[in-house]
């Protein structure tokens, strides 16, 4: 399982003007408004390598090799479940679970995780059947998609489960959007959880908010400004790190031990 980004961000969340403001250089200077725009770039992609975070609302593909499956001893996968056992780590059982409110879902293999977040939209799943055709899944009609949860989650409609497809290097392609908002105030995104509710009182519509929070603002502010002042190697004696820094991006930090070939 491994994810690729697909688009570039159309809004970084530090602008040109945010970024000569916090290094006070006046706004009719226009000299080193290349360097700061590389600058910018750099450390929006620096504190995103560092955080697992998706800083900036950008289009992704999150590939899997098949869909998360569950041994049935009916399954075309049965020969593979005696030839393989490591790989599908039990025995295979007489009948295939379906997904509801009366399973543990999250215990069992039918979650697919997205390890970007925040998570704004999944758009599709594209597969390959076991024909070779290519096949197309929706949101609501096809599979449900929990923006709630950290990290966001896939799953089959409640009662349902996933397609029989071809195991093939990377024969699931899930297309998603991630990313906050470039502003620090108290923007918002409607998010509509389509599909029947499950349990049936649960609430389908809700409200999160997307924009960047405020300390990775000044982070990357921070990291900017040191790049700004300091364009040669750090020598001995000097100081190597910024501990307030340091700890905003320890505190943001998303780590994940959960990868596995899916």
């Amino acid at each position: 399982m491994y994810t690729k980004q697909i688009s570039y961000a159309s809004t970084l969340p530090i602008s040109l003007a945010e970024a000569k403001n916090f290094l006070k250089v006046d706004t009719d200077i226009t000299e080193d408004d290349a360097l700061i725009n590389l600058l910018i770039q750099s450390v929006v992609q620096h504190v995103e390598n560092v955080t697992g975070l998706s800083l900036a609302s950008k289009n992704y593909i999150l590939f899997l090799d098949r869909f998360p499956s569950f041994p049935y001893l009916d399954s075309t996968y049965t020969p593979l479940f005696g030839a393989l056992p490591f790989y599908f780590g039990f025995f295979p059982q007489p009948g295939f679970p379906a997904s509801g409110p009366l399973y543990a879902t999250g215990q069992l293999p039918f979650i697919i995780p997205i390890d970007k977040t925040p998570v704004t939209a999944v758009t599709q799943i594209i597969y390959m059947d076991t024909a070779g055709n290519s096949q197309t899944l929706l949101p609501g009609r096809d599979f449900v998609v929990d923006l709630g949860s950290e990290p966001a989650r896939i799953g089959p409609l409640p009662g349902g489960r996933w397609p029989l497809g071809m195991v093939g290097l990377s024969a699931v392609q899930v297309y998603f959007t991630a990313g906050y908002t470039a502003t620090v105030d108290a923007d918002s995104a409607d998010v509509t959880i389509s599909g029947a509710p499950n349990p049936p009182k649960q609430t389908t519509e809700f409200k999160f908010v997307t924009s960047i929070p405020a300390d990775l603002k000044l982070a990357m502010l921070l990291l900017i400004a040191d790049a700004y002042a300091n364009r040669e190697p750090n020598v001995a004696g000097a100081v190597g790190r910024i501990p307030t820094l340091d700890a905003i991006l320890a505190a943001n930090t998303r780590w994940d031990f959960s990868h596995n070939n899916l």
